[in-house]
Order: C-alpha cells, then sequence, then structure tokens
C-alpha cells in the first residue's frame, strides 16, 4: 500500500510499508506508552530483556518500520492525503474479544484518538489502534517538531525500547561574552586549588612514608584498588577531602569509593596504611560508616581492604563508642544479603580484628596480616604468656587453625584476585531497572560549565544552561514551566537513567514554588523515577504577606514529600544552599543516596553578613531592654568575627571535611558523577510511593 504523506502543505512523497500518521487534523498527538504487538493486536510491556529485533516473548517482532521497530510521536501538524477523518470513525479499532473499545478524547482535542499504522505488509489495509491519553511524566506531549522528517530522525531507540523525543534545551549562553570569560578565569583558578588539595590527599602520609611501605614490598591503597577493579573501569572517589582543615591528615587515613569488580558496582573501603598506620580517627570514623551507609541504602557489595594500626588512641573520645556501629553495620548488611569481603593485608589489631570476624569472606595474606585482640606485648602483660605475632592472628593460623580465614594468598597480588572471584561466584544481579533512555551526550560542551557559574553567587544563574551540558543530548521536559518559575522541576536522562529535576532558579522559594515541587515529588514517585536536587537557594520567603498566604503550610508540604518520597534522591550542590531551603531541597540530613558539590557551594543556616545582622539587632534589642547603652565597637569586632566564622564554615571544604557530602566534583565532570550515581542505585529496588504525611491544605 502507498500512502503520501503532507505536513504543512509540503508533500513528503509516497511511502511504502509502514508508515507513522497522526490523528487526521489534530494538531496534538500523543506518544505510545508501550510497543504493540501488531500481529495480534496486542499490547504488551517490554521488559529488559527485550532486545532489537525480537520482543520480550523472545517472538521475531512483526513489525517493520521505516526508521526501526518501534516509532514515536510528537507535536506536528500532519494530514494523510486521499482520506477523511470522518471516513475513518467507521473503522474497527483493535479488537478486544470482537468489541469496539469506547473512544476517548486527549484532554483539549476534540479528535478521536487514533494512531494509523499503514501498510504492516503489501497489500495489508491500515490498523487503527485506539491510544488513550498517557500520563505517565516520560510520555507527555512533545513541543512541536517542524516536519515529519524531523520525527523520523529525531527517533531515539535503545534496547528495543521505543523513547520520544524531548525539546532540547536553548543554550543562550555567549563563550565569546566578557562575563563568561570572567568567569571561566576564576573558575580555573579556583579548580587549581582543588587539584592540589586532591593530589595532596592521594600522597597519604607523605613520600617518606610511601617509599618505607613499597621498601616492604607493600602495595599502596590506591594501587589495590586498582588491581582489585575491572580493567579501565571508572572509580568514583568518595569523601576525598575528609579531615580538611583539621589536626588530623588529609583523607582521613582512608580511600573510599564505588567501582566495578568482575561486572559488579561494589563499595570499597580500603586503610592508607602510610598515613598515620592506616589508625582511625573521627573524620575516617565518619568516611568509613558513610561508605557502609552507601552500601547498605543502594545495596552494593563491600569490600574492606584491611590494614589498620586500630583506633587513633588520642582520638579515642571521638572514636570509642560511635565505633561500634562499624561492627553492627557489618553484621546488618549481611543480614540484608549484601556481601561483605575482608581482603587483610597487614594488620587487623583490636577491635579492628572484628572486621574480617564480621565480614561474610575472611582473605588473609601469608606472613603479612596479622588478626588477633592483643598482640604480644598485652598478653605478656596480662596473662605472662609468650607468643609470637603468627602464633596470635598470622594468615596461617587462622586459616589452618583458627577457622577465620576463609583464603589463604601467598602475597597481595594473589589477594586480590582472591577477592575478584569472590565477586565473581556471587551471582549478583542489580534490582533496578536500569537504563532505559538513549545515552548520547549533551548537544553542548560541559567545558563551558566553567563560564557559567557566576564569580559572586550572590547572582543568579540559569540552572538550564547546567541541565543541558549534563543531560543526555540536551534533552528536558520541563514541567509547570509558567508557574513557580523559581523552581525548576522536569524530566532528563542521564547516561540512560530517566531522572526528575528540582532545581533552584531565582534562590527565593515561595508558595507556589514549594507546591509545584511537592506536586513534582508525588509524580516521580508514583512512576518510580529518582530525583536529582541542584541548590542554589537563600530559603522560603519571608515577610507578613508571605507568611499571611501560607508560606509555612507549603513549605512543610515540600519538606513533607522530600521526607517521604522512596524514589533515589541525589543531592548537586550548585550554589549556595542556605536554610530550610536545604531541608526543602533534600539535604544531608533527609539522607539522599549521595551529595556532591562543586568546589565553590557554599551551606549555612544562612548568608555571613546576614546572620552578623540578626545577631547585631538581637543584641541591640537586649540592651534596649535593659535600658543600658549599646557598644558600638563592640558589635563592630563581634560582627566581624561572626562573619569571618559563617564565611569559613559556610565554604565547600569545610563541609566534606565533616564528610557531610559525598565529595566535590569538578563541575566538568558533573555528568559522569551522576552516571555512576545513578548506576548504583540501581543495584537496588527503585521504588517510590503513594504514602506522604498529612499536607496541610
Amino acid at each position: 500500500m502507498t500512502t503520501s504523506v503532507e505536513v504543512a502543505g509540503q508533500s513528503l512523497g509516497d511511502h511504502d510499508g509502514t508508515l507513522l500518521a497522526f490523528p487526521l487534523d489534530c494538531h496534538r498527538a500523543l506518544h505510545l506508552e508501550a510497543s504493540f504487538d501488531l500481529a495480534h493486536g496486542r499490547k504488551f510491556d517490554p521488559g529488559p530483556d527485550t532486545t532489537a529485533g525480537g520482543n520480550r516473548r523472545g517472538e521475531p517482532d512483526p513489525v517493520e518500520t521505516v526508521v526501526d521497530r518501534h516509532l514515536r510521536l510528537a507535536d506536528v501538524d500532519l494530514h494523510l492525503s486521499g482520506e477523511s477523518h470522518q471516513e475513518r470513525k467507521g473503522e474497527k479499532a483493535v479488537r478486544d474479544g470482537g468489541t469496539e473499545r469506547p473512544r476517548r478524547r486527549p484532554l483539549g482535542v476534540d479528535m478521536d484518538p487514533l494512531m494509523i499504522l499503514g501498510g504492516i505488509g503489501e497489500g495489508v489495509d491500515p490498523i487503527l489502534i485506539d491510544h488513550e491519553p498517557v500520563t505517565h511524566p516520560h510520555l507527555a506531549p512533545d513541543h512541536c517538531l517542524e516536519s515529519f522528517e524531523n520525527v523520523l530522525h529525531g527517533l531515539k531507540l535503545t534496547d528495543g525500547y521505543p523513547h520520544r523525543v524531548m525539546q532540547v534545551i536553548d543554550s543562550r549562553v555567549d563563550p565569546r561574552s566578557t562575563e563568561f570569560t570572567a568567569n571561566r578565569v576564576v573558575m580555573l583558578e579556583k579548580l587549581e586549588e582543588f587539584e592540589k588539595l586532591l593530589d595532596e590527599a592521594r600522597q597519604g602520609g607523605g613520600q617518606t612514608y610511601i617509599d618505607r611501605h613499597r621498601d616492604r614490598g607493600k602495595l599502596l591503597a590506591r594501587e589495590r584498588i586498582e588491581l582489585l577493579l575491572d580493567r579501565d573501569s571508572p572509580f568514583l572517589e568518595l569523601s576525598t577531602l575528609a579531615a580538611w582543615g583539621t589536626d588530623k591528615p588529609l583523607g582521613a587515613n582512608g580511600v573510599t569509593g564505588i567501582g566495578v569488580v568482575n561486572g559488579v558496582e561494589c563499595v570499597i573501603s580500603a586503610h592508607d596504611p602510610t598515613s598515620q598506620a592506616g589508625s582511625s580517627n573521627r573524620y575516617s570514623l565518619r568516611k568509613s560508616l558513610r561508605a557502609q551507609d552507601i552500601a547498605r541504602q543502594n545495596r552494593l557489595p563491600l569490600v574492606n581492604l584491611v590494614e589498620s594500626g586500630g583506633a587513633d588512641l588520642p582520638d579515642q573520645a571521638e572514636v570509642f563508642l560511635t565505633g561500634g556501629k562499624w561492627f553492627r553495620n557489618l553484621t546488618q548488611l549481611s543480614a540484608a544479603g549484601i556481601p561483605t569481603i575482608a581482603l587483610v593485608f597487614g594488620s587487623s589489631t583490636a577491635g579492628g580484628a572484628y572486621v574480617p570476624g564480621m565480614c561474610d569472606y575472611a582473605v588473609m595474606v601469608d606472613q603479612r596480616a596479622k588478626v588477633f585482640l592483643g598482640g604480644p606485648p598485652l598478653v605478656k602483660m596480662a596473662t605472662g604468656e609468650e607468643s609470637t605475632d603468627e602464633e596470635l592472628g598470622g594468615a596461617e593460623m587462622h586459616s589452618k587453625v583458627s577457622g577465620l580465614s576463609d583464603y589463604f594468598a601467598r602475597d597481595e597480588h594473589e589477594a586480590i584476585r582472591m577477592g575478584r572471584d569472590i565477586i565473581a561466584h556471587l551471582n549478583w544481579r542489580k534490582q533496578g531497572y536500569g537504563p532505559t533512555m538513549p545515552a548520547d551526550e549533551p548537544v553542548y560542551d560541559p567545558e563551558e560549565l566553567l563560564g557559567i557559574l557566576p564569580e559572586d553567587l550572590r547572582m543568579p544563574f540559569d540552572q538550564r544552561e547546567i541541565l543541558a551540558r549534563v543531560l543526555d543530548g540536551s534533552r528536558f521536559e520541563e514541567y509547570k514551566a509558567l508557574y513557580g518559575t523559581s523552581i525548576l522541576t522536569g524530566w532528563g536522562s542521564v547516561h540512560g537513567f530517566p531522572v526528575g529535576i528540582v532545581a533552584n532558579q531565582q534562590g527565593v522559594i515561595f508558595s507556589e514554588e514549594a507546591q509545584k515541587t511537592t506536586e513534582f515529588i508525588q509524580l516521580c514517585n508514583r512512576y518510580d523515577v529518582p530525583i536529582i536536587f541542584s541548590h542554589n537557594t537563600t530559603g522560603y520567603m519571608v515577610g507578613r504577606d508571605y507568611e499571611q498566604r501560607g508560606i509555612i503550610k507549603d513549605g512543610a508540604k515540600m519538606v513533607n514529600a522530600v521526607s517521604n518520597s522512596t524514589v533515589p534522591h541525589i543531592s548537586l550542590m550548585t550554589g549556595v544552599s542556605y536554610g530550610a531551603g536545604n531541608y526543602g531541597m533534600s539535604g544531608r540530613s533527609f539522607d539522599p543516596r549521595f551529595v556532591f558539590g562543586f568546589p565553590t557551594h557554599k551551606v549555612a543556616v544562612m548568608g555571613p553578613k546576614q546572620l552578623a545582622g540578626v545577631m547585631s539587632i538581637i543584641s541591640r534589642a537586649a540592651a534596649e531592654s535593659r535600658g543600658v547603652e549599646f557598644n558600638e565597637d563592640a558589635d563592630a569586632q563581634r560582627t566581624a568575627l561572626i562573619e569571618a566564622q559563617i564565611g569559613h564554615e559556610e565554604q565547600a571544604y569545610f563541609s566534606s571535611a565533616l564528610v557531610r557530602d559525598d565529595g566535590l566534583i569538578d563541575p566538568r565532570d558533573t555528568r559522569t558523577v551522576l552516571g555512576i550515581a545513578l548506576s548504583a542505585v540501581h543495584s537496588g529496588p527503585v521504588k517510590g510511593t503513594s504514602e506522604f504525611g498529612v499536607f496541610r491544605m
């Protein structure tokens, strides 16, 4: 069958075989929600095992289209020549038990929502498919495309799934502008400082201790990790700048991160024996506990690379009581079916001996591993017994006598190979639905992110410009674009993973923004879509008019939705994050799966000048109420001290030092970091909820 296609009065020629068309005389067409088995007239649900050239039942797909197996609809003005809509109304739709389904009309369209797929085979009449309006956020109508060819050329087909064509963000950035150039210069200077700090953290205890460690024939912590990971696979290091600006070594005597071992994403936690013998201080404890939380929340196997001198004794008041969580977490991970593995390369004494004791698997290196509750000096003092390290806790003894060791390794390389083999036989399967969207690169260069962020974060910037350099194909489907414009909400994807986006546009959150975000979070939960929160907020709006209009109630709805949402949240600190705005944007205290930030971001209860000003007003009012003279000089000094204190504490480095985020990142790496994080969250189930607390209306 040959059909002529005409768009806006211009003929696109005749098409043989399968042809996609729109409702005749209808200006808006809806997307397909799923693939259709056209040979049998049945709708089926394409699963993750659908492959090109066949459906999930393994049968060959009976339909070949002019572009591929599936076609998507978009908003165009399309007419078929030679047939009218009225002539088609009498024809039967896809039948279900021999009866015609009732026609339903899409909102705002006074037409029958028919999709015509013509010419399945030569001489075969067109099949009319009754299509109901789609409510799934990923399947909402697209913006208008100029021609039918744009529809065909714009189709994205991945793993046998049909995908919609979203609107590509129209960037307004001019890389040649003076403002862009100035921003870029400043950002490059700050990134140079950032890279120096990263290099310092990677040096561990310094060159002297590195040389000493290597002279003993041992691998460094990062070398062990590199050998454990699959060749050329990425490693997302976490909390690299823990303990910045403190009396403890930068990096907190350890390395944690997410990497791929024999095809399985794992959390890796490694002691760095070159830095204070890998001992655990208050910052390293926070870092290792955070790694365990990430393993638990995202259902990722945990691999511990053990060589530690135990607790940092001068820091025992900060470590001892809280440190018990480390052991409790190991047992709870095991109880949850999340594998825990210990590769012991050196000392694991006192409380540290419980790490291999509480892991599912323990591998110990001959003549290197020493695992005991009390070493020779302590045993002699307590019991008078003379014994050696090997007798008390050597790898051979634990492998042959105590049974604590499951695998006996002759050297570090063999221990690492054994660790990889253990991961391989776990038969591990991810429970999330995985990437279902096209994973093409953004249209715009991520390098341009350096010129988009202003030096002065009090100046607003358009979050769309960031999204345009992070999202797949720079595509973004905005939700409620004209309402509550100080927050940007909508759908996109990162490395093929569908995501919802909540991004602060103008800093202040008004009632409209809070209501809009609340609704959006509910939608993401309804359809199991992870949410990325991009922070740049000064908090919720204050003032008499706003209080009377109910800003507290509306803000509470937003916090309620964030608190009870069960889809994975990832927070990205791009600008400032002040006050309750941090809470409403799923800040650290709301347990997002990950929190990453640019090195320039700031987070505090409010800005330094605002906080100092509030304190000054309170002090002045207190003096007046007591009837005493207000000391202006003392107030100025106090104000300066407060501004300096908050200015230091709001820095990104300060938060990262306290492990209040999972790491600072170069803005150009945002897409990669988010992609790894999204892949990690899909190791566990990605499931939303319809259960929320009471929304105060």
